[in-house]
């Protein structure tokens, strides 16, 4: 398990994807896997994966995998949840289809109840949807269920809403079986005693030597006892950890982390199979700057 890394949210916080027109487009040529996203800017502090991708083709694993090995790598164009970069509309890569039986609108890419709503509507026992994080132009986080359209703020004095960049597709799931031999992804939000001291930070979950992760819920235990407080409004299912502002991104062979050094140097430190092209790249990532790192 590698140490927390903090930044402070009164600097720049925004997603970039890979599909065209929504940020990794460089001198026409769409930057792929961490490395590439590295390069597209060395004065990041911090890069992670991003939400869980998928293709809009509803092409398989499998069949990625066999192009891979042919030499013909893909990358996914689209993601479940809300993408949305500050200035622009919500990213066409985003898909807020719930449905798992159904594909997604112009797409054979089947819904994931991730993207959805939180509860999933008509679903009994409640069942927990998707969550999303929101950063506005005043500088204000907000960890959220659902979408982030639902908590669009205004300013108090005009009334006129307020510039956000958004992301969604998280979950909650922190004691799912199926993360306890694999890499996860964290993002979480800390809440100090003044704005100066809240605190965005991250936490990658490795697999040990032993083939072991499961650290879902001893991060989720740190964050807790550290004063990380509970998620508004989230679904929380009986007998499980109570969703708290803690949010799981992808995890798996999707796990990245990039983060500057105390030379200032950005390295990366945690590059998965899909920042290589197997079975395909992945298409979302977030970024982080700061004005210094917490050590």
């Amino acid at each position: 398990m590698l140490p927390y890394e903090a930044y402070q949210p009164n600097y720049d916080f925004w997603v970039a994807s890979g599909s065209p027109g929504d940020g990794f487009e460089t001198t026409n040529r769409i930057a792929v896997g961490l490395e590439e996203v590295m390069a597209l800017d060395k004065n990041i502090s911090l890069i992670i994966n991003g939400n869980l991708c998928d293709f809009s083709n509803g092409m398989s694993s499998l069949e990625a995998a066999a192009l891979s090995l042919a030499g013909k790598p893909q990358m996914t164009d689209k993601c479940h949840g809300n993408i949305k970069e500050l200035n622009k509309s919500i990213s066409p890569a985003s898909s807020t289809h719930y449905d798992i039986n159904t594909n997604a609108p112009g797409t054979s890419m089947k819904g994931h109840r991730f993207a959805g709503p939180d509860p999933i509507p008509g679903v009994i026992p409640p069942l927990p949807g998707g969550k999303h994080i929101a950063q506005y132009e005043n500088d204000s986080f907000v960890f959220g269920p659902g979408h982030a359209e639902s908590v669009i703020m205004a300013d108090t004095d005009t009334g006129v809403a307020i510039n956000y960049t958004q992301f969604g597709g998280l979950a909650t799931n922190y004691e799912d079986p199926a993360k306890d031999t694999r890499a996860n992804q964290m993002i979480g939000y800390f809440r100090g005693y003044s704005e100066d001291q809240n605190m965005i930070f991250t936490a990658t979950d490795m697999v040990d030597p032993s083939g072991v992760s499961g650290y879902g819920a001893k991060i989720y235990n740190a964050a807790k006892v550290s004063g990380v407080v509970d998620l508004n409004g989230a679904t929380h299912v009986a007998g499980t950890l109570k969703p708290i502002e803690l949010l799981l991104l992808d995890g798996g062979t999707s796990t990245s982390l990039a983060y500057k050094n105390p030379s200032g140097n950005l390295m990366s430190a945690v590059s998965q199979s899909k920042n290589n092209g197997f079975p395909y790249y992945i298409n979302t990532f977030l970024r982080f700057t700061s004005s210094k790192p917490r050590p």
